[in-house]
């Protein structure tokens, strides 16, 4: 698995950057005799927010935990919630997570506190736009204007970095700062030319559009990326499939894997259940989005420099799968 190194400072993640490391325990939030578990996700037209919205009633189904799921601006927001103790769970993209964890790029001060329960699915980089614009390939982006995700977002740090590869600063084009629905509706108003769109497949909103308009989505070559001198550890080389979005063949693009953290201080025993409901669970999950059929028990270890959380990796030793990061 390929990793990759993001080292693209957004002064809006700065508000992520002290996230220190806390030794002492703290006993975890609770409502009316029940665990509290708020898990952190992202805006609710992405597959962030349908996968946690099922994983909070699953949680809650079992009569020990209160869930309930959070919208947010996603990874920057959701590492903020958990660093705050205002989400015991959290979405995150790997790369930025592992900058967080490690101290690096916008993050000031390494997030020891971070742990791993499960990676989940690869996050596919979709550059959207429509036959009308025209644009055939990134290099035809500059000057143009371009949906590039919510500020200081995981979505927005993609887009620069594999724009940069492309020869394109950021100064080089109009960028807007949009959720996906608000992406894909000003596409389709032609009020922008295009939008990185960074989630599973398929995406609700991208999907959305298709019943009317045609789209196009333009490649990506991570070859590319590496010889312009792009850090691409964290990435990898993604098609997205004939069909996926009426595509009449393969597309080559870019993903990266997303990752489910909570906090160290979060107790073993309650991370354990909630690893071993997930794994039950999992059919449940990838009704709800089926990006969630890319996780499985090998994959669901790898996390990068990011460790385990005890309890989870406690169910996973107990499945005899070894965590190589």
């Amino acid at each position: 698995m390929k990793k990759l190194i993001l080292c693209l400072c957004i002064a809006v993640l700065a508000s992520c950057s002290h996230m220190n490391s806390n030794d002492h325990p703290a006993p975890q939030r609770s409502l009316d005799d029940k665990k509290l578990l708020s898990i952190a996700t992202g805006g609710k037209s992405g597959p962030y927010y349908a996968i946690g919205k099922e994983m909070s009633q699953i949680f809650s189904e079992t009569g020990e935990y209160a869930a309930n799921v959070q919208s947010s601006g996603g990874t920057a927001e959701n590492l903020s919630l958990l660093k705050e103790e205002k989400a015991e769970l959290a979405f995150a993209m790997l790369d930025i997570a592992s900058l967080a964890y490690k101290g690096e790029g916008a993050f000031k001060e390494p997030a020891k506190n971070l742990r791993s329960l499960a990676t989940l699915y690869t996050n596919v980089v979709q550059v959207v736009t429509l036959p009308k614009t025209e644009i055939k390939s990134l290099s035809d982006l500059k000057g143009k204007k371009i949906g590039i995700g919510a500020k200081g977002s995981g979505v927005e740090i993609n887009a620069l970095t594999i724009l940069k590869g492309y020869g394109i600063e950021r100064l080089d084009i109009d960028a807007e700062y949009l959720s996906y629905r608000e992406s894909i509706e000003q596409l389709k108003s032609g009020a922008i030319d295009a939008a990185f769109v960074t989630s599973g497949l398929p995406n609700p909103a991208v999907t959305e559009l298709l019943q009317s308009e045609r789209i196009v989505i333009l490649p990506i070559e991570l070859e590319r990326l590496k010889t312009e001198g792009i850090q691409t550890d964290y990435l990898t080389d993604i098609t997205i499939p004939k069909g996926v979005y009426q595509n009449d063949q393969d597309i080559q693009t870019v993903g990266v894997q997303n990752i489910l953290l909570v906090s160290k201080k979060l107790p073993d025993h309650t991370v354990y259940e909630l690893t071993k409901i997930l794994n039950e669970k999992k059919q449940v999950l990838i009704d709800a989005h089926p990006a969630m059929s890319g996780f499985h028990e090998e994959n669901a270890v790898y996390t990068g420099p990011i460790p385990m959380h005890p309890g989870a990796l406690k169910f996973y030793s107990k499945k005899n799968v070894r965590q190589n990061r």
